[in-house]
């Protein structure tokens, strides 16, 4: 299977951030692989429906806001640490898939 996958919604982007991931970097590699094969084009298409949000009235307990200046410099790593976790997953995912 020959794929080259150029590019990633924002709102994919967006929910592969957002997201918990229970099954840690397993999981994340299993969504990117599943997208890679359902794709039919240059742009991923990921099934977001299949990740499994907090519902909308689930409370998160947090001592401090993510934003707050506390906890600020923190958060900005760590998104920036999820996103690189992404890529690299997306990246391998796609390198498994050229032949």
């Amino acid at each position: 299977m020959n794929r080259m996958i150029e590019t990633i919604p924002s709102a994919a982007m967006d929910a592969l951030c957002r997201y918990h991931w229970p099954g840690n970097v397993r999981e994340l590699q299993n969504v990117i692989e599943r997208a890679v094969i359902i794709s039919t084009g240059p742009v991923l298409s990921v099934d977001v429906s299949d990740l499994k949000f907090p519902k909308a009235g689930h409370v998160v307990e947090e001592t401090t806001s993510p934003k707050s200046p506390i906890n600020g410099g923190l958060h900005d790593v760590l998104e920036q640490s999820e996103r690189q976790q992404i890529l690299k997953a997306w990246s391998s995912a796609t390198g498994l898939w050229r032949a």
